[in-house]
């Protein structure tokens, strides 16, 4: 269980992080990308969405066992 403790703190943290660094961007850098062929920021942050979205989506199957109970919880509890 302690592993499962680390990886909901270092996803907490990681979001933490997005956000930070997100909020901190001026509203013209969200569009512009960083060098040829990568994303931009704004691609990046509605690839996050999207993915927490669905991974969320997932989360609420009766089937799953409580350590992943546990962890979508706590994951994806910001995005409600």
């Amino acid at each position: 269980m302690s592993d499962l403790k680390t990886v909901i703190a270092n996803n907490s943290q990681a979001v933490t992080d997005f956000l930070t660094t997100a909020g901190a961007l001026a509203p013209s850098e969200w569009g512009r990308h960083r060098a040829p062929g990568k994303w931009s920021p704004g691609q990046v942050a509605e690839h996050l969405v999207l993915t927490y979205e669905l991974g969320g989506a997932s989360c609420t199957e009766p089937f799953l066992d409580p350590p992943h109970r546990e962890w979508c919880a706590h994951s994806f509890a910001f995005c409600s």
